[in-house]
Formats: C-alpha cells, structure tokens, sequence
C-alpha cells in the first residue's frame, strides 16, 4: 500500500499530463541535454505499454534542457493543427509563469532588397527630372497633354507588395495572471481584460476583490469578480460554476462544486492553491480539508465584497436587483 502511493505522488511531480500524452500518441521520446555535463546526451523513448529503453545520444552542440516529442497517432491527426494546439495551451497552460511559444505557418511580407530600392529610387528622381524639363518646354504648346498625363498619374494604382508563407514564432500566454500580482499594482483596465477573458462576458464587472491566503496549512491567491449583470441561466439545475481552479498556475478543471456554495454560483473567479497536488482528482477535492477552509474563506471575502458594495447606492441597487435571489438562498442555507 505505501509503494502504491509513492507511485501515485510521484505522477504529480513528475509532470502532470505527461502520461496522459500516449492517449494521443503512439511513442513517446524525451531528449535530455545536462547543463552541467555540456558532451551529455540521453533519450528516454517509451509506447506505453509499460517498457522503456534509456540511451546515450550524440549532443552536437545542443544547449540545456529538455525537447519531448510526440509521434501523434492517425486518429488524433486534430492536434497537429494549429488552433487545436492553441486552444488546448490556452485552457490548460495559459498562465505558466514561463513564455510558450507555437511555430505557425503565416504569410510575410518578402522584403525589398537594397540594391532594388536604391536602383528603383534613382529611377524614380530621373523620371522626376525628366518631366520637370518636359514640362518647362511643352508648358505653352500642350498644356491639355501635360493634364492628361498628370491624370494618368493619379490613378495609377501602387504594386502590391510580394509574400510568401513562412514559420514563424507566435506567444500563447500573453495574459498575466492578475492574482499573482500585488492587488495595487493591476489596474481597472487589467481587471476588465481579464475578466472577460475568463468570463466570456462582453460587460464590465461590477466589482473585483483579490487577495492572497497563507498559512501553515492555506496558501492560495484568488480573485472574484461579481458580474454587472444576471446570467440567463443562473438557476439551472445543470449549470456549471464559474471559479476555475489552478495548482501552481497549471489548470485542473473548471466546474469545482467543492470551492463555493451552489447560491454563489454567479460569481467568477480564480482559485490558485500552492498546496493541492497536481494530479488531485475530485473524489480527493470532496474530502478535502484545504478545499473546506478555501470555501469557508471565500464566502468570507464575498461578504466583504457585498458590505463594500453596499457604500455605493447605484452598485448597490444593480446588485441587489440582479442577484437578490441568490442572496436569500444563501441566508436560507
């Protein structure tokens, strides 16, 4: 039983996801280059079915760290494809503290060479020139001429520039997680962007409180923003709630029931635990201590929320007309 949860733990810190990779892919290979041994080399290559093979490789220059390749099988062919492989980062990865990057294949534009500009340059001035003369001799012979050709410049359309379709670099994560920030340091406009990012919601929130939890068995950063508006379905029995749980910045899921009551389920917001483990499973999120004390704390900060909205009357009045319902479900419970 003990060697059973020692391999269990050791899932969550080896990489959370990492063998959930042979679900989409046929061979697994891993290169590793040490830092401190730069003529090292290792591949780890493995199928999945529960045998592996460790070599030394050829280093050829190659600087530190890690490359893992998939070799993906056909029937998952989908997540080759760039907006799949963007989608899937952006749910599961969008904040990691780390820039993630996607090579893309997108149309350039092929620059002009220096010799073609110069050369197109000079052709132009001597084209210049040679009218100004043109222009100073014919100027009380033709004067209709010399109207016509002005016209003809006029309309003469600009080439359009030549491309070609290159792979290129494009950043995923360009959203930093506002609860990892010092509350004073986000500003409004940073609070709405990600509020609508998280929330799909096309309205400014009504209010936001971020804040960090620590202690000797608490360490989280949350941030709760309560929605301008009701959502149409707020009181279906299937509706999912809005609070998005993080473990050290890495997504575990989106609907976790465990964090807040069912009245609050209008609220969005992020929870990001230090403590959980990366592969916590719902069944551990039920009987789960820290998850109690967070859902106790947060309740907390949601009152406060409501006690700091009370002070203004507008705020207070679309509150209360929007989210009375819920409020009474909660003194009710």
């Amino acid at each position: 039983a003990k060697e059973k949860l020692s391999d269990e733990a050791l899932i969550g810190q080896f990489g959370v996801g990492f063998f959930s990779s042979f679900l989409v892919a046929s061979k697994v290979v891993v290169k590793t280059y040490p830092l401190k041994s730069p003529d090292e080399a290792w591949m780890w290559t493995s199928q999945g079915s529960g045998n592996y093979s460790i070599q030394r490789i050829d280093r050829e220059d190659h600087p530190p760290g890690s490359e893992v390749i998939l070799y993906i099988k056909d029937e998952e062919k989908k997540f080759l494809e760039d907006e799949e492989i963007k989608k899937t980062i952006k749910k599961y990865n969008s904040f990691a503290s780390y820039p993630l990057w996607i090579q893309v294949e997108k149309e350039v534009e092929i620059p002009e060479p220096e010799d073609a500009k110069e050369s197109k340059e000079k052709t132009n001035q001597d084209d210049k020139e040679e009218n100004k003369e043109e222009t100073k001799e014919e100027k009380d012979d033709d004067v209709a001429a010399i109207e016509e050709v002005k016209e003809e410049d006029k309309v003469e359309e600009p080439k359009k520039p030549k491309t070609e379709l290159k792979i290129v670099d494009e950043k995923i994560n360009a959203i930093e997680p506002v609860w990892r920030r010092k509350p004073q340091e986000v500003t409004e406009e940073e609070h709405e962007k990600f509020y609508k990012e998280i929330s799909n919601d096309w309205d400014k929130h009504l209010a936001v409180k971020q804040f960090r939890a620590e202690g000797d068995d608490l360490d989280f950063s949350a941030v709760i923003y309560i929605p301008s508006r009701a959502p149409f379905d707020m009181f279906e029995t299937k509706k999912k709630n809005n609070f998005k749980l993080y473990v050290k910045r890495v997504f575990i899921m989106d609907d976790c029931k465990e964090i807040i009551p069912e009245w609050m389920g209008f609220v969005h917001g992020v929870i990001d635990s230090e403590h959980l483990d990366l592969n916590v499973s719902r069944e551990i999120l039920q009987k789960s201590a820290i998850i109690k004390k967070i859902r106790k704390f947060l309740v907390k900060k949601f009152v406060e929320m409501i006690n700091e909205i009370s002070k203004d009357k507008e705020k207070f009045d679309k509150f209360i007309t929007a989210f009375s319902k819920n409020i009474k479900l909660g003194i009710h419970e």
